[in-house]
C-alpha cells in the first residue's frame, strides 16, 4: 500500500470516527426530546398520576439511596459496619444506578430497554443481599431454599459455597465475592428462590414477597417477549402508533412507573431489616438527624413499622 493510500484510509477512518459521534449526540439530543415529551403528555393528560407517581418515585428512591448511609454509624464503628455489609453495599450501589438508568429508558420511549434494565436491577440487589447474609453463620444455619439451586451448567452453588465457608464469620462480607469467583461458584438465576430465602430470614414478609414475585414476573413478560405485545413495536402497533417513533405511551409509562415504585420501596424495607439487628448495637454512634429523616422518608410512603422500628434507635 502507498503512503497516500495509506493517509487516505486513515482519514476515511477518522471521518467515520466523527459520524459516529454525531450520530451518538444526535441521539442524546433525540432522547432529551423525548423524555421532555413524555413529562408534558403525562403532565396533561392525567395531571393526577404525574404528581402521585412521580412524588412517590422521589420518596421511594430517596429511601433506597438513604436507607444504608443513614445506618452505617459514626467513628469509630464506621468500618466495622461498613465492611461486615459491604457484599450488600457493592450491589447496592450498582442497583441504584441500573435503577435511575431504567426511567431515563422508560421515558426516552424504550420501554423494552426500562423494564429489562429494571429487572435487572432487582435482580443485582438480592444477590447483594443473599451473599451479604451468606458471609455469616447465622443465616447459613438456614438455607432451605438456597441449597436447591444448581449451578449453571454443571458449576459449583451455593450448597458448595457454604461448605466451603464452613463456620467462618467474614468481617468484612465482600470476601465472599472473592471467594465465589476464585472457587468457580455459578448458581443458576433463581429471583424467586432468593425471595423465598428472603422470607425464611425475615427480611421479607408475607405481602412484600407476593408484590416482588408479580413484580418480577411483570418484567419478565417484557425481556423475553414471547408475546408481541411486550416489545416497542408491539405496544405502539396495538394502539396504532407509528412504530417507528418513540411517541409516549401514557398507560406503559404509568405501568413502569408503579412497577418501579412497588420495587424500589419493598428493597428499601429489606435494607432496613438487613441493616437493624448489626446497627442496634451501636445505636449510640448513630447520627439522630439521619435517623429522623430515613424515619419520615418511610413515614411519606406509609410504612409506619419500619418508621416504629428506627424511631426506637433513638430510644
Amino acid at each position: 500500500m502507498s503512503r497516500n493510500n495509506a493517509k487516505n484510509d486513515a482519514l476515511l477512518k477518522l471521518s467515520d470516527v466523527a459520524d459516529f459521534h454525531l450520530r451518538l449526540f444526535n441521539l442524546i439530543g433525540e432522547i432529551q426530546k423525548s423524555i421532555s415529551a413524555s413529562l408534558t403528555k403525562l403532565s396533561i393528560d392525567s395531571p393526577n398520576d404525574y404528581v402521585e407517581l412521580f412524588h412517590r418515585a422521589e420518596v421511594a428512591l430517596r429511601s433506597l439511596y438513604l436507607t444504608p448511609a443513614c445506618l452505617i454509624p459514626r467513628e469509630p464503628h464506621f468500618e466495622e459496619v461498613y465492611d461486615y455489609h459491604s457484599a450488600f453495599i457493592v450491589h447496592h450501589w450498582d442497583s441504584a444506578y441500573l435503577i435511575q438508568h431504567s426511567i431515563i429508558s422508560c421515558l426516552s420511549g424504550f420501554y423494552g430497554a426500562a423494564y429489562s434494565e429494571l429487572r435487572v436491577a432487582l435482580e443485582t440487589f438480592l444477590n447483594g443481599v443473599i451473599y451479604d447474609c451468606l458471609a455469616h453463620p447465622d443465616f447459613r444455619n438456614n438455607v432451605e431454599k438456597l441449597i436447591k439451586i444448581k449451578g449453571f451448567r454443571g458449576s459449583k452453588s451455593f450448597k458448595e459455597l457454604i461448605d466451603i465457608l464452613g463456620s467462618r464469620d467474614l468481617e468484612n462480607s465482600a470476601e465472599i465475592l472473592d471467594l465465589v469467583i476464585k472457587e468457580g461458584i455459578q448458581p443458576k438465576a433463581s429471583p424467586s428462590r432468593y425471595m423465598e430465602q428472603l422470607k425464611l430470614w425475615n427480611l421479607l414478609g408475607d405481602r412484600e414477597e407476593l408484590l416482588l414475585k408479580d413484580c418480577y414476573n411483570q418484567l419478565s413478560m417484557y425481556v423475553h417477549r414471547t408475546v408481541p405485545s411486550y416489545s416497542d413495536v408491539g405496544v405502539r402497533l396495538e394502539r396504532n402508533i407509528d412504530w417507528l417513533s418513540t411517541e409516549p405511551i401514557i398507560d406503559e409509562i404509568i405501568k413502569f412507573m408503579k412497577l418501579l415504585n412497588t420495587i424500589t420501596e419493598t428493597c428499601s424495607t429489606i435494607t432496613l431489616n438487613l441493616f437493624l439487628p448489626t446497627v442496634i448495637k451501636f445505636k449510640d454512634k448513630l447520627d439522630k438527624q439521619k435517623i429522623m429523616l430515613l424515619s419520615s422518608t418511610f413515614e411519606e410512603l406509609g410504612n409506619y413499622l419500619a418508621r416504629e422500628r428506627l424511631e426506637n434507635l433513638l430510644r
